[in-house]
């Protein structure tokens, strides 16, 4: 057992993340742990204050190069603003096809292509549908963003909890993600949902790459 205890800087996102990451030998595959605190600037009151908590396991098969993965975000609402719906980044979706926003600066061949396969979506332990959008421009092909209706609305102050159960194929490598072609070199960033930054004014900012 070995466990590291890191902080990483995701400067594009303006995150901070305080992570604990256990492994264990399963054979060929590893289980990956994750605790992770996700402090948010809140600029509106220049107050730094907590919106997510991320807790993430994953069996890391290289052979297959899958990534089995059970995650769940406890999210809170810290505007002055109530949400019947919440807002989610999905990255590596921006590799589905050749035809996503992203995916249009490269050409990808099919060992290059990847998305979240999600076997459930719930929210505080109800079933729930994740309806994939674009808010800036119209593409059907690109499901880098998804929303979550809920069944109350959330109000100033309120959480909610978010459990997801995926299966995501690490992709020969493009940009900052996938694997080294005939290494044993692993790239994996952006890789898990995260929920939009939501505002007191604006709502959800969850944009398309």
């Amino acid at each position: 057992m070995k466990r590291l205890i890191f902080i990483i800087p995701l400067l594009v996102l303006s995150l901070l993340f305080v992570a604990k990451e256990s492994f264990e030998s399963n054979g060929t595959d590893k289980i990956i742990s994750y605790q992770t605190k996700n402090n948010q600037q809140q600029t509106e009151n220049h107050d730094q204050r907590l919106t997510s908590d991320y807790f993430i396991s994953v069996d890391f098969q290289p052979n297959q190069k899958l990534l089995k993965v059970n995650q769940k975000v406890i999210w809170r609402n810290l505007t002055d603003s109530s949400t019947n719906e919440l807002h989610l980044h999905l990255y590596p979706n921006a590799l589905a096809n050749n035809k996503t926003e992203y995916s249009k600066r490269f050409e990808l061949t099919e060992d290059s292509q990847t998305k979240i396969n999600f076997d459930l979506v719930e929210v505080d332990n109800e079933a729930k549908e994740l309806i994939y959008f674009q808010p800036e421009i119209e593409n059907p092909f690109d499901s880098t963003v998804a929303k979550i209706e809920l069944s109350n609305p959330l109000n100033p102050g309120d959480s909610v909890e978010i459990k997801f159960e995926y299966e995501l194929k690490i992709p020969r490598s493009i940009a900052r993600f996938g694997y080294a072609s005939g290494r044993e070199f692993y790239f994996i960033a952006q890789w898990f949902p995260k929920p939009g930054v939501f505002k007191t004014v604006s709502g959800f900012v969850a944009n398309t790459i």
